[in-house]
């Protein structure tokens, strides 16, 4: 499940830009790690609820997104994700990658990159997990250019090819809550 759900988040936003991502074993640009409490230089998580994970902006140096382990996460599952506290692995992880590509939290309501969490359905109650809205995509290819047109943004290139590996805390599949 969490596989999947990372591998997924990182296509949402290699649609939409020229950057491909690749899982290597060790010494990734972004490691992804699954934490509890107090875990090092960062500020601690909560157990569940409230905080549900945070990254770090690129800068250089590898960039990190780290979950909270003692949420309860599921991934595509509609009937769980309508009830609390289960919450959506997938849109997390593209809000917190989104993060480690270069963007800070969005004014728009419905963005993946809001600083709150978006249950992932629309008005209707149809799931809509995994879905980048148009202020999310409008700002990711400001950044980076669109993967189809071809178009590059002005600013400092970024790299074509980034790779992605699990931190040493992960330690397997979280339990699927189905």
């Amino acid at each position: 499940m969490i596989r999947r759900a990372i591998t997924e988040a990182f296509n949402t936003w290699s649609e939409v830009i020229p950057l491909n991502f690749t899982e290597v074993t060790t010494a990734g640009d972004i490691k992804i790690s699954f934490q509890s409490k107090d875990h090092g230089n960062c500020p601690p998580f909560d157990g569940p609820g409230q905080v549900l994970a945070h990254a770090t902006e690129p800068n250089g140096n590898p960039s990190f997104v780290h979950f909270d382990d003692e949420e309860y996460w599921v991934y595509r599952n509609e009937n769980k994700l309508r009830r609390y506290p289960f919450t959506d692995l997938l849109n997390v992880a593209i809000h917190e990658i989104g993060h480690t590509l270069g963007l800070d939290h969005s004014e728009a309501d419905d963005a993946i990159m809001n600083a709150q969490y978006n249950y992932p359905f629309d008005r209707y109650g149809r799931y809509i997990g995994g879905t980048l809205r148009e202020d999310d995509i409008r700002r990711i290819q400001q950044l980076y250019g669109s993967r189809h047109s071809g178009e590059r943004a002005t600013t400092t290139a970024p790299p074509h090819f980034t790779t992605w590996y699990w931190g040493p805390w992960f330690g397997g599949e979280i339990p699927d809550y189905n």
